[in-house]
């Protein structure tokens, strides 16, 4: 069965707001996830959290079909506000998945963030993160 291996989604805005979720050690049950944060006038958090069965968010990442995303790298040209993001997935049969975007987005991508902020929703209030 194919499963993550790596898998790095970072996305920002221009008021200062980051949020960068990285899940290691993906070959255990015991996944974990690292989430790093920057929030305007606050200092750099990250945090190292257990995640259990990092397959069920794949399986998630894929009835959005992420990997249609692969090779996606658009950028609104002169255009200072706005977001930026950057995914990156590799899967157990080698498959990659890269993309990227600044105020630009593939399909389904607001639903995937609003997956991976779902899926890691518990971090915010546990760990004291705005």
């Amino acid at each position: 069965m194919e499963n993550l291996t790596t898998f790095s989604f970072r996305y920002g805005r221009n008021d200062g707001y980051f949020v960068w979720y990285r899940l290691t050690q993906l070959d255990t049950e015991q996944a974990e996830v690292q989430l790093d944060t920057f929030i305007t006038e606050r200092k750099q958090d990250t945090f190292c959290i257990p995640i259990s069965k990092s397959d069920i968010l794949w399986e998630k990442l894929q009835s959005y079909h992420i990997s249609e995303w692969d090779g996606f790298c658009q950028m609104e040209q002169c255009l200072c506000a706005g977001d930026g993001w950057a995914l990156h997935i590799r899967t157990t049969s080698g498959k990659e998945i890269h993309a990227m975007g600044h105020s630009a987005y593939p399909k389904h991508f607001q639903e995937v963030k609003e997956l991976l902020q779902d899926t890691f929703a518990y971090i915010f209030p546990k760990y004291k993160v705005v």
